[in-house]
């Protein structure tokens, strides 16, 4: 299945806040031996957490039931991605609610589910109802409005782009998909970023045996048939080459995603020679 995303690869839950522990709390149950140990605090304060995910660029820890803190591994501030999500709940995306944001630490409401990927190990004959709510998904964008300071790496800046949205990146849960991780977001043509989904689909890799990517990759090409039965090819095709020239300048890939979407490109470029 697709590898589009570049966080956490686990069930995921997402986030609200939890304010800092009391003087006794942060002391601890002298008779229990199994407290979790908080992670270092970038701003004093001290939460009491279980980290339930890691990726290239954050690790996710579970508050409680309704919240999860996602903390950036190197320094960035994690208000540029507090604001998008905000603006992209605000215009009626499935995005978790943002409680409060600090420095790298972003705390948010708690998603109850699995991804996407998870979801059609468990549950393959669910492929088709999948491939459309990647498709709906991107409908839903198409009304939601550029944001003020958010890069424009396309150009036209007509609406919001995830440039991320993968199987990956979408939670399955019992009141519907809801679209996680936002950090590459930025201003731009719709279509372009409708692509950039087409070329995650038909180049992503999950670390797995020979046999578990075998599957996936038949997944994968299963999900992007019925994909593009559900979007204007005849529009995106042609911003693929710009997609790609973009996750390869600005996203940190494995030398196998690189070398899948450098084939991919190759072998379009020759098809459309012959």
């Amino acid at each position: 299945m697709a590898n589009a995303r570049d966080g956490e690869q686990h069930e995921r839950s997402h986030h609200r806040f939890a304010g800092p522990l009391t003087e006794d709390e942060q002391q601890g149950d002298p008779e229990r031996d199994d407290e979790q140990e908080p992670p270092q605090e970038a701003h004093s304060r001290v939460w009491r957490v279980e980290r339930i995910g890691a990726g290239r660029e954050a690790e996710v820890f579970a508050l409680d039931e309704q919240r999860v803190l996602r903390r950036f591994l190197d320094d960035r501030s994690a208000e540029p991605d507090a604001r998008i999500m905000r603006h992209a709940r605000g215009h009626d995306l499935p995005v978790p609610e943002v409680y409060d944001v600090d420095g790298r630490d972003l705390v948010m409401e708690r998603i109850h589910g699995v991804d996407m990927v998870t979801d059609l190990t468990r549950r393959p004959w669910r492929l088709p109802v999948h491939a459309r709510t990647m498709a709906e998904l991107h409908r839903r964008l198409d009304s939601v409005p550029p944001l003020d300071g958010l890069p424009e790496p396309f150009g036209s800046a007509e609406a919001l782009m995830h440039l991320n949205l993968a199987p990956i990146n979408v939670m399955i849960t019992g009141a519907g998909p809801v679209l996680i991780d936002w950090t590459t977001a930025a201003n731009g043509p719709r279509h372009v970023d409708v692509a950039m989904t087409w070329l995650l689909l038909a180049t992503g890799h999950l670390p797995a045996s020979a046999a578990q990517r075998a599957l996936a990759a038949l997944g994968r090409r299963g999900l992007l048939a019925v994909y593009l039965r559900h979007i204007d090819g005849a529009v995106c095709e042609p911003a693929l080459p710009q997609a790609a020239r973009w996750r390869l300048d600005h996203k940190v890939l494995t030398e196998r995603e690189r070398v899948n979407v450098e084939r991919y490109l190759s072998q379009r470029d020759r098809d459309r020679r012959r």
